[in-house]
């Protein structure tokens, strides 16, 4: 089982100096074809199969297999289904209790486009070509996600107090205008939104140490929850890669069969995050200064109480790229067909944007902290990709079909538009280390039942192409895999309107977040002074550990097929 770790503090870290990383990568890189209602109900099984408009994707050569003109377009549905709830940790009742159920649904066009058959007439040879343009969807993302629960025992105000003082920062640094240049954007817009407030813990000490708006102070520098918090974490992401394809095909012999395709390569994404803490029972008061009297230092202190705060940020990116497939289909023997096909890798160039905001609410009043629109351009080349396919056609009645595709993720690659930068040194390096082969196993079925109705039916399995560093420095591929299920009707009247429905089931591994870092480490009571190994690393409180909710995702996709032939 995979788990992937997501923590608010480190996506806003990540977005305060722009979003790419090596998840970015795989994002942006991977495939989970759409296309037609009849290519999806066969799990896309058609590298050697060819005549319709969705397998010209996989395989460019499928357009010539078809002697015939044709048109579609396919509206559908992608239906998104989250289960969330907290796990147990160390042994303890998990916080994030509340088992949720999310679901959300999305309109989406998969499909468009048309291909036009010339015959040459000609006995050998040259025997017809076909020209088209058309549209298909190759990954789709629609998610949202939510859980919530109670805990009295973190907080996440108290994780960006902590370790915003573990990661070398000061009240001077986030507090002024100009911190957004200066510091990670969750650490600013929690300081200028009162998450989080310096905090002397011995008078005098000019200690820079921070404390969070739900914390109380204890004896030395150790803090404490005194109550409950009810706790929300939030995320909603969409996305969408479509290939716009002009293609060329050529039919030899009525034997070979060989397409090219010219891709502009388009993706869009948007993503917003949010946790949000609210007071429950117990003592969330506290005493502060009033920094606008005209002399502090004497000033007397004022009492307030927490009521609620939230940090949200948001995510959007835009690419457009090109890349060319070559591909051939071969009727090798009666009914046997061999299909293979090759892309080049996609040069794109991407455009992003980020905030990172956040808003607390106290009894005397409401602060915010609100950053500026991040911006960043940069070019970003996904892999190659080939496939290879098997499929035996049993006359008109039925056919069988086995796609295998590979894609080397390790030749993914950020590149700034400044040539002396080095902003994605580390990201291309981690690129390197923990990808590597990606791999994609694909088998369809399609039967009639009567002429002109055909049952179909498709399975999926695809790897994740992460890699991690196992025993004797290893490199272990991770076992994270996605299995998906087709299922689907197609009808061809007698003249030269066809209708195909089709549904497909995605069930991706359980995915791990934590809506925030751990940050309570041992320290010694009398002084506060933190406690280390023998190595120097800090040790984590195994009473203290941040929550973590497990995520069940399930995505479905309906897709229904209208096309003529002429």
């Amino acid at each position: 089982m995979k788990k992937t770790v997501l923590t608010i503090s480190a996506l806003a870290l990540a977005l305060s100096m722009s979003a790419q990383s090596m998840s970015d990568g795989l994002m942006f890189s991977r495939n989970n074809y759409v296309g037609t209602a009849r290519s999806m109900a066969m799990g896309n099984a058609v590298t050697a199969l060819g005549g319709d408009l969705g397998a010209v994707t996989i395989n460019p050569a499928g357009s010539a297999v078809a002697p015939y003109s044709q048109v579609t377009i396919s509206p559908g549905l992608d239906i998104s289904i989250r289960t969330t709830q907290g796990t147990p940790l160390n042994g303890q009742h998990p916080y994030f209790q509340k088992k949720m159920r999310n679901t959300n649904t999305a309109f989406a066009i998969p499909n468009i486009g048309f291909s036009l058959n010339w015959d040459t007439y000609a006995s050998r040879g040259l025997k017809s070509f076909t020209v088209g343009f058309l549209m298909n969807q190759t990954q789709s993302c629609s998610d949202r996600t939510f859980a919530s629960g109670r805990n009295s025992t973190t907080s996440f105000m108290g994780s960006l107090a902590e370790n915003a003082y573990l990661d070398g920062f000061n009240g001077g640094t986030l507090g002024q205008d100009k911190s957004w240049d200066l510091a990670p954007w969750d650490y600013v817009a929690a300081m200028h939104a009162g998450l989080i407030a310096p905090w002397d813990p011995q008078p005098g000490a000019k200690a820079d140490k921070f404390i969070g708006a739900t914390e109380q102070p204890g004896k030395g520098n150790i803090k404490y929850i005194d109550g409950e918090l009810d706790q929300y974490f939030g995320r909603e992401r969409h996305g969408v890669k479509n290939d716009y394809t002009f293609n060329f095909g050529m039919n030899f012999n009525d034997r070979i069969y060989v397409g090219l395709n010219l891709n502009i390569n388009s993706l869009r994404y948007n993503s917003m995050e949010y946790m949000r803490e609210v007071a429950g029972e117990g003592n969330f008061g506290f005493e502060y200064t009033d920094n606008n009297a005209p002399d502090p230092s004497t000033a007397p202190k004022k009492w307030a109480e927490f009521h609620e705060g939230k940090m949200t940020s948001t995510y959007d990116a835009d690419g457009i790229g090109f890349s060319t497939r070559l591909g051939v289909i071969w009727n090798a023997w009666k009914g046997l067909r061999v299909g293979a096909a090759i892309q080049t890798p996609t040069w794109n160039k991407i455009d992003e944007r980020w905030t990172t905001d956040a808003i607390t609410s106290f009894s005397t009043g409401t602060m915010k902290g609100e950053s500026p629109l991040g911006k960043n351009s940069y070019r970003f080349r996904e892999p190659m990709r080939a496939s290879l396919g098997l499929a035996y056609v049993f006359g008109s009645q039925a056919l069988v079909s086995v796609d295998y595709e590979v894609t080397p993720y390790q030749q993914m690659r950020f590149t700034s538009y400044d040539a002396f930068s080095d902003e994605f040194t580390y990201t291309n390096q981690d690129i390197k280390d923990f990808t590597g082969v990606g791999h994609q196993l694909r088998i369809g079925t399609e039967v009639k039942v009567i002429p002109s109705v055909a049952l179909r039916a498709g399975y999926n399995f695809s790897t994740s192409g992460e890699y991690t560093i196992g025993d004797g420095e290893r490199r272990m591929p991770v076992k994270a895999y996605v299995h998906e299920v087709g299922f689907g009707i197609g009808y061809s009247s007698k003249g030269s309107f066809f209708m195909d429905l089709a549904a497909k089931g995605t069930f991706h591994p359980d995915e791990y977040i934590m809506p925030y870092r751990n940050y309570v480490y041992e320290k010694d009571v009398e002084t506060g002074e933190y406690l280390k190994d023998p190595e120097g690393f800090l040790i984590l409180d195994p009473d203290f550990l941040a929550p973590e909710i497990r995520n069940i995702r399930n995505n479905w996709k309906v897709v229904l097929t209208l096309g003529f032939r002429f």
